[in-house]
């Protein structure tokens, strides 16, 4: 509806063309899903000794002492955790993931993001 407004009020002033604008439109629409969506691990879960991490058909488990850090990421409402390895795997070095604490030890997802942080930190080599 947005779009269809847009067009109607680009089209009585005549400055731009409707088409050149539906594609510019399309392709920040499809820069963002890609930053936002696309990037997001399906399933993130505590092995011990690391993380299980699951998109779509690849599934690989991540050790602490492969990690370099976490990043705390807030877009909108929505909380991340991004994790960045060391190492490259099928889904790349950079894991991206929205935490569900409904039903875990942690109240929120800084106290997740904390708890992540100390046992990524302690299985570092000295």
């Amino acid at each position: 509806m947005f779009v269809l407004t847009l067009f109607d009020a680009i089209n009585e002033r005549g400055n731009y063309y409707p088409p050149l604008v539906l594609i510019v439109i399309m392709v920040v629409i499809a820069i963002i899903y890609k930053k936002n969506v696309w990037c997001l691990a399906d399933e993130v879960c505590d092995e011990g000794d690391g993380l299980r991490i699951r998109r779509g058909k690849i599934d690989e488990k991540v050790f602490f002492n492969e990690i370099l850090f976490l990043e705390n990421k807030i877009t909108s409402t929505v909380p991340r955790i991004g994790i960045k390895t060391a190492k490259f795997y099928a889904f790349g070095d950079h894991i991206l993931f929205i935490p569900d604490c409904t039903y875990s030890e942690f109240k929120n997802v800084s106290d997740l993001r904390e708890n992540l942080s100390f046992r990524i930190h302690m299985a570092k080599p000295e």
